[in-house]
């Protein structure tokens, strides 16, 4: 994941850095749509806005959400059962972005966030299983925004995280809780800015 970001970045810079230039001011706003894993088929649910504090800070802000049904059919032998799953989160962040030249048409940028999310879980197979999962922490993040024209941009970014977790789950009448820290490198995001 990290090479397709960098190699993205690398074919993207030297092409666009010399093409017609777009400036941010102060007040600049926009409504952005996340997608994951820079493939532009995963949408994440969510919506998020950016805010312009000057031509090179940037305030964010997003709200994710999302749920997923599943069910598979396992065949033991002739006797096929079945196995639902069902799950639903959300998510809220909010971030600044530094942009080290906002005025071109590609824009490199770093920046941060905090986050909180949430996750609830239903599996039934023999026995049923309800989990319960909750999450904060903060991510460091490097990016790039190619400005389409002045009022819409995609942005490719990579994030760094930390985070705390708490896991509960209870099956077949017994309750388990598990503290989790977590430290992951590998979230991509493709993002889609409209300005206004």
């Amino acid at each position: 994941m990290l090479l397709r970001c960098a190699a993205l970045c690398l074919c993207l810079l030297p092409v666009l850095c010399f093409s017609t230039e777009y400036s941010r001011k102060e007040g600049d706003k926009s409504i952005n749509f996340s997608f994951n894993g820079l493939e532009a088929s995963d949408y994440k649910y969510g919506i998020g806005g950016k805010y312009w504090k000057n031509n090179n800070i940037a305030l964010t802000g997003s709200i994710d959400f999302g749920d997923s049904d599943l069910e598979v059919f396992i065949d033991n032998g002739g006797a096929v059962t079945s196995s639902n799953a069902e799950s639903d989160f959300y998510e809220v962040s909010f971030g600044v972005e530094r942009h080290i030249d906002s005025v071109s048409k590609v824009s490199p940028y770093m920046g941060f966030e905090v986050f909180y999310s949430k996750v609830n879980s239903i599996s039934e197979n023999v026995t049923k299983r309800e989990s319960e999962s909750s999450a904060y922490g903060i991510s460091a993040l490097v990016g790039v925004e190619y400005y389409v024209n002045q009022d819409i941009s995609l942005s490719a970014e990579y994030l760094f995280s930390y985070s705390k977790s708490v896991l509960k789950s209870t099956s077949s009448g017994s309750r388990t809780k598990n503290n989790i820290s977590d430290f992951s490198a590998g979230a991509g995001a493709l993002v889609l800015s409209v300005y206004f």
